[in-house]
């Protein structure tokens, strides 16, 4: 009767362990920078008579660089992988429908895991359907911090009356960003 209750014990454990997000733990969470010094701005326009509940949202991933704090995905196969902690900023427009969302790119401290941004991306619930993720920026560690950017990336979507939303412009910074610079991205919703 003891060892059916050894097994019922373990597999209970190994139930409510499985349940866990690794991201969470923690023993590897990181630390808010109290003084960010880099920002992605992301600026534009919402068409007032667009829906309020339009929801521009924008995504930051990042992601841990210290294989110290990487997490077993599955044992068996030897697979791990990095941390990740993603943070959402929503868009609060002002009346005439303009809006600055301010992103540190240095929101956490690097830290013993090494936490770093690994990209910037946006969202919305008047969302076109052309692109599944639609990303803004992408950034690592190995890159000339001197490298120039001529044009700020601009992105335009037009929404009509039945309220779907089509994509007039879609741009992205396509190379590697410096995590160590500041960048201006623009995101405009208009209506037809």
């Amino acid at each position: 009767m003891k060892k059916y209750s050894f097994i019922l014990a373990g597999l209970f454990f190994l139930l409510v362990s499985c349940g866990k997000n690794p991201n969470n733990d923690p023993a590897f969470a990181p630390v808010v920078n109290p003084t960010p010094k880099y920002f992605m701005t992301i600026k534009g326009f919402i068409d007032p008579s667009l829906p309020k509940n339009l929801n521009l949202q924008i995504i930051t991933r990042y992601i841990t660089h210290n294989l110290s704090c990487n997490y077993t995905v599955n044992s068996f196969e030897g697979v791990d992988s990095e941390r990740i902690r993603d943070i959402t900023l929503t868009a609060q427009p002002d009346e005439k429908g303009n809006y600055v969302v301010k992103v540190p790119i240095d929101h956490f401290l690097s830290g013993e895991c090494e936490w770093q941004i690994q990209m910037i991306g946006f969202m919305s619930d008047l969302y076109p359907l052309q692109h599944d993720e639609p990303w803004i920026g992408f950034f690592t560690k190995n890159i000339d911090p001197s490298k120039t950017i001529n044009e700020v990336p601009k992105t335009q979507i037009n929404c009509y009356k039945n309220l779907s939303c089509l994509f007039v412009k879609y741009a992205q910074y396509t190379d590697d960003l410096s995590p160590y610079q500041d960048y201006t991205y623009i995101i405009n919703y208009t209506r037809n």
